[in-house]
């Protein structure tokens, strides 16, 4: 009898480590040639490795997710059409997928979160708005690129009643007692910062005083989120001279953060178990820019004018502040989750012993059913550690007020002294107009 427990043992170890290594997740995937043709700009290879590896990346559940990182690449890339309509398809699913079934709730609670199709983050979700009305910036569309704004602010004031309705669901739904959590973002500088911009070019000062009145707000009411000096260039887009033109730069740099697996195993000694809580975790990636410099050179005279960006937006702090509301759902599914498995794992191994004597070719059948039962636990409790990939991580702004004409413009992304990335283009400032250049730099 101890010999065929043994063979079944040793069967079901090798068993576990080819289902382990077999049972590939997003986190997974070697991002290492998408991340080196990301930083250094070559956003079509990205996109093109996307596209090969799609059904490996991101699997069949991950359609909201191949649409977000393909919708900003390919913002960066210029391709504002298809980037809109990706990102539009991408905010149409969140939301569809934000209402879970129950049928996926219970497959969820028997294997694990990353059967679920993915419905994004909330920081994902909202700077969805944000890249689409950047898009129609760039097609100087600004009536849509406002209205791409209004939603944006719209969403944000609903995120605490959607996360309240999620909380309800799982407790009513799962059974579980999730505990709820506050977050300080319910502000964006760098939206109103856009809307701001917008209201001014439409010649409604009083609307774009509002907006930089909600900027100062944003700073002082959410010091964890913007955890940096206001810029000291905003009160002057609402003072430019009529016969000066204002040039307005926007840079993007670093990456947003991604999930990493957190693993933990409990022993209960009161019920001689052990249980698996596999969650996920924000994990922050750092950048090496410290530095942005905007000059333009007047084609007319060759005089050059320089300013230093300065950060307004710290899309990673927002992802990692906002991701906790989500957690708190996921950690009580989680633990429940594992002290069931855990419990019945347990009930097994009691049934093995208590038959072993009597009952010996019981006692194999209940040895073999619990190592099944921990194979299978082991292999399925894995964290959903699904993310977009390619959301910048933090956003700087500056602007200059010239005289109308034609002038290159140069964006410098610095590490310490050290030249990262060099953007140029030539352009035409109009005043009265929204002269706009926007550079980015994934390093």
């Amino acid at each position: 009898m101890a010999a065929g427990k043994t063979k079944f043992k040793v069967i079901f170890s090798l068993f576990v480590i080819f289902a382990v290594n077999s049972c590939a997740t997003m986190s997974d995937y070697d991002f290492s040639r998408a991340d080196s043709n990301l930083e250094n700009g070559d956003y079509f290879k990205v996109c093109e490795e996307l596209e090969k590896y799609k059904d490996r990346i991101y699997s069949s559940s991950g359609e909201v997710l191949y649409l977000l990182d393909s919708g900003i690449l390919r913002h960066f890339s210029g391709d504002t059409e298809l980037s809109n309509k990706n990102l539009s398809e991408a905010e149409k699913l969140i939301e569809k997928y934000s209402a879970v079934s129950v049928m996926q709730s219970i497959a969820s609670f028997a294997s694990n979160d990353s059967v679920m199709d993915y419905s994004g983050e909330e920081f994902e979700d909202i700077y969805t708005n944000i890249f689409m009305s950047l898009n129609y910036l760039k097609e100087k569309n600004l009536e849509d690129a406002m209205v791409e704004i209004r939603r944006f602010d719209n969403k944000l004031k609903l995120m605490k009643l959607k996360y309240e309705k999620q909380v309800e669901s799982a407790n009513r739904n799962d059974g579980v007692s999730v505990e709820k959590v506050s977050v300080k973002f319910s502000n964006s500088a760098f939206a109103r910062y856009l809307s701001m911009l917008l209201y001014r070019t439409d010649k409604d000062l009083s609307n774009a005083q509002v907006d930089l009145k909600f900027i100062k707000d944003a700073f002082q009411s959410q010091q964890t989120i913007y955890d940096f000096a206001i810029p000291s260039v905003i009160d002057e887009e609402v003072s430019v001279p009529k016969e000066k033109a204002r040039l307005n730069v926007i840079a993007f740099y670093g990456k947003s953060p991604v999930k990493i697996e957190n693993v933990t195993r409990v022993y209960i000694p009161e019920l001689s178990i052990w249980y698996k809580v596999s969650l996920p975790q924000m994990t922050r990636r750092s950048s090496c820019v410290n530095a942005i410099y905007v000059s333009a050179k007047q084609l007319s005279t060759g005089k050059t004018y320089t300013r230093r960006l300065e950060k307004i937006e710290s899309i990673e702090n927002i992802a990692v502040d906002t991701f906790a509301r989500r957690l708190s759902i996921i950690k009580a599914k989680s633990i429940a989750r594992a002290l069931t498995r855990a419990a019945g794992n347990a009930a097994v191994d009691v049934g093995a012993d208590l038959t072993e004597k009597d009952e010996p070719a019981l006692s194999l059948l209940f040895t073999i059913i619990g190592f099944v039962s921990k194979i299978h636990t082991e292999v399925v409790e894995r964290a959903d550690t699904r993310t977009s990939h390619y959301i910048p991580g933090n956003i700087a702004v500056s602007g200059l007020t010239l005289d109308p004409g034609e002038y290159e413009v140069t964006l410098h992304f610095l590490s310490g002294d050290r030249p990262v990335k060099t953007l140029s283009e030539q352009v035409t400032l109009r005043n009265g107009a929204l002269n706009l250049m926007e550079g980015e730099c994934f390093r």
